[in-house]
């Protein structure tokens, strides 16, 4: 099976098709500058809060008050990639290891979704 075909497999399995449709929409709002968010449950259903991009270069990185991590239990974090791929970067990777939160990134430029789910416990 084509790793892509996969990718979208395994994605389909916890986001359904209009969820991932609003993170788009959200995204092309502000197509100069990384948008970002939280996604939690609520009654067993994926809920996206929109979230303030704190970062000091906002086209090129997300940051998150982490007053909204404490508050919430984080399912995942989502934010966009301005250009290039939803492939993670260094960053990404790190940061969602060390608060052991998957990352789903979606690229503009792309117009696609990348889950960074790799969290080493």
């Amino acid at each position: 099976m084509d790793s892509q075909v996969q990718k979208s497999l395994e994605l389909n399995k916890i986001f359904d098709s209009s969820f991932l449709d609003e993170l788009k929409l959200y995204s092309k709002k502000t197509p100069d500058q990384e948008c970002c968010g939280i996604i939690i449950k609520e009654n067993n259903l994926n809920k996206f809060i929109s979230c303030e991009n704190k970062s000091l270069y906002p086209r090129e990185s997300f940051v998150i008050n982490s007053n909204i991590i404490i508050d919430y239990n984080v399912e995942y974090i989502f934010h966009s990639h301005t250009i290039g791929s939803a492939n993670p970067s260094i960053k990404d990777m790190r940061v969602s290891e060390e608060l052991c939160i998957p990352f789903l990134i979606y690229s503009l430029s792309c117009d696609e979704f990348y889950l960074y789910n790799n969290i080493s416990v």
